[in-house]
């Protein structure tokens, strides 16, 4: 796990295709349209494409499995339901752990820093669980950042 603090002091930072992490590099010149990583307050941000569009979704190095929001439900309704099933979710943070109404679908296919990237079992919350829940659509774990 690899906190905010140390990305920071990293500077520049990538994983290849192959696994192999790199920081430290000089980074290239930069260009808006270009950025992949932003911040909205301390959370890191980036954006995630789902039927051929691009959301906000937040990034945590520490979560082990990506989840989607209420923002996601909401807006790929007609896409997601009629392949999902009712369940509830437990998430677990330093807090403890607790149970949220969600919606299991067996496969989604992304897109994550250009790439294809394919989810199983994925979780979508119906269910708000923290403020950052409701205006990101998801929040992208270690799973398919690697």
């Amino acid at each position: 796990m690899i906190g905010i603090p140390v990305l920071l002091a990293m500077k520049t930072f990538r994983w290849s295709a192959g696994g192999s992490f790199a920081f430290g590099f000089p980074s290239e010149n930069f260009e808006w349209n270009k950025a992949n990583l932003s911040f909205e307050q301390s959370f890191p941000v980036t954006q995630v494409g789902f039927e051929g569009r691009n959301v906000d979704f937040t990034v945590d190095s520490g979560a082990q499995r990506t989840v989607m929001n209420p923002p996601f439900a909401t807006a790929f309704a007609s896409a997601i339901e009629p392949i999902s099933t009712h369940e509830t979710y437990k998430l677990t943070g330093v807090g403890g752990s607790s149970g949220y109404a969600s919606l299991l679908i067996p496969s989604l296919q992304l897109t994550v820093g250009g790439e294809p990237v394919e989810l199983t079992n994925a979780h979508v919350l119906t269910q708000e669980n923290s403020n950052e829940s409701k205006w990101a659509f998801g929040n992208l774990g270690i799973d398919l950042l690697n």
